[in-house]
């Protein structure tokens, strides 16, 4: 069975030929060359309306976005046109580009000016086509766009038998536009006689999806780089293909994000299980695909590559204190530093900050001791990846202070507490400044057990705080008064 690549238009005549090449940057030798014309329909009858539209700016609409969906896949078409310049006159048919020789803007505004006048010479159409690909000579394929019946005297039928026979590998892929019965039929003929789809187009929406379905089924096998952070394609790629028993097959550079496996400077891949890598400056990411595969493209999302990352701690972490971390890494504004369970995701952070604060950062510890773990994540577009898990021992603090219960505004509350209990030790409740005599209530310590502070008399955010060493703030713990 024949492998097909690409659909045959006719809308009342136009021919385009795109080649499915290799990219100027891309490595020479062997690549073999996939030949696409178009051909489209512009006779009279494209001035009928479909949707409230006339079907002539329908058909406009749906080529440019053909255009560039070729572009972007590295495919290269040619345009014939017929029915275009003159009334009643079935030779009104002319190439308007080869494969390759003129940019697709300039072939989509050739279609945006077309001024349909004339007759349908679907089979001259379609032939010359074939003649201008060489069809009897190598691989072609024609993508016919057409609204009508033939009016030129040719059975579209017999055409498809003569030009498969004389054929390497002849292919016309049609996409019948608003047909009548009879005009069907005939264009579903001429598809299956080559060995083409047909595809038909009811109204808009329908010429638009027949349009994507061209797109598909017309340009090879490509992979492509794609950044994960932003969709948006990747600058020039290596790329490197190995085989499910991990021997390299294929080391590839392009300078776009894609690569054509019609490019291959060795030719095709048999059919067998691989591993594509794309690497694009400091991104890189991998996936696996099978051949033969329906897939168009196969995308390869691409990452920011990890780079080296380091946490240092300085001195014990105490339960409940302020510790000290030093940092190697990207150093991005939303790059952050935390402490998490010991295994746990970042989404479990017990406390955070923010590497852009400075080097090192102050961090505050879980309030019990125990195994934990601190994070750098780089969080750079919302990344959110781990470069660094440092495992640390939280060791229980000299201090402690607990509220026994809720704080309300202006009430007596209860205090337990930890810590060396020496003469001249106190506890406060204070504002959330860590000051050294900003609080509100105080009280010495003068015994093992709890003490009673009163609370302020407004509600909001406060802080415990167990003075010693001469009047020194020594340890500190936020709470909220109701």
């Amino acid at each position: 069975m024949k492998s097909k690549f690409i659909v045959g238009l006719a809308i009342a005549s136009i021919a385009a030929v795109s080649v499915a090449q290799a990219p100027q940057t891309m490595p020479e030798t062997n690549k073999s060359t996939e030949q696409i014309m178009v051909v489209l329909d512009a006779s009279g009858s494209m001035w009928g309306r479909v949707d409230g539209r006339t079907k002539i700016s329908v058909v406009r609409d749906a080529y440019a976005d053909l255009m560039k969906t070729w572009d972007e896949a590295d495919v290269e078409s040619g345009l014939i046109l017929y029915g275009h310049r003159r009334k009643g006159d079935c030779s009104d048919i002319e190439l308007i580009s080869r494969p390759g020789q003129t940019d697709s803007h300039s072939l989509g505004r050739t279609v945006a000016k077309l001024n349909p006048k004339g007759k349908t010479p679907i089979g001259a159409s379609v032939r010359q086509a074939a003649e201008e690909l060489k069809y009897t000579e190598q691989k072609a394929t024609v993508i016919l766009l057409s609204d009508g019946i033939e009016t030129c005297g040719v059975d579209p039928c017999q055409l498809g038998r003569d030009l498969e026979a004389l054929g390497v590998d002849f292919t016309t892929h049609v996409i019948g536009f608003d047909l009548g019965g009879e005009a069907t039929e005939q264009l579903q003929c001429l598809a299956r006689n080559t060995g083409g789809r047909f595809l038909q187009a009811r109204n808009t929406s329908d010429l638009k999806e027949a349009f994507e379905q061209v797109a598909d089924i017309s340009r090879p096998l490509s992979l492509q780089g794609l950044v994960a952070e932003t969709g948006e394609a990747a600058p020039g790629m290596m790329w490197t293909i190995t085989r499910k028993d991990g021997v390299i097959v294929v080391e590839q550079r392009t300078e776009t994000s894609t690569l054509s496996m019609a490019e291959l400077a060795d030719g095709q891949l048999p059919d067998g299980d691989y591993t594509v890598t794309g690497r694009a400056k400091n991104y890189s990411g991998s996936t696996n695909f099978t051949l033969p595969t329906e897939k168009p493209v196969i995308y390869v999302r691409l990452f920011p590559d990890v780079p080296y990352t380091r946490l240092r701690v300085e001195g014990d972490i105490l339960s409940g204190d302020e510790f000290t971390v030093a940092w190697e890494g990207i150093g991005g504004p939303e790059d952050i530093i935390s402490i998490v369970p010991r295994g746990a995701d970042w989404g479990q952070a017990i406390s955070t900050v923010r590497v852009r604060t400075g080097n090192p950062v102050s961090l505050k510890a879980p309030p019990n001791a125990g195994e934990y773990d601190l994070l750098y994540l780089n969080s750079d577009v919302e990344l959110n990846r781990i470069d660094e898990r440092m495992p640390v021992t939280v060791l229980e603090s000299l201090y402690a202070l607990n509220a026994a219960g809720a704080i309300q505004a202006g009430q007596s509350f209860t205090v337990n507490w930890r810590g060396p209990a020496l003469e001249g030790d106190m506890i406060a409740i204070g504002p959330r400044t860590s000051g050294r005599d900003d609080y509100f209530s105080m009280t010495w310590i003068e015994s093992d057990g709890p003490v009673s502070l009163t609370a302020p008399d407004m509600p909001g955010d406060y802080e415990l705080r167990y003075y010693g060493d001469g009047y020194v703030v020594q340890f500190v713990q936020p709470v909220r008064v109701q």
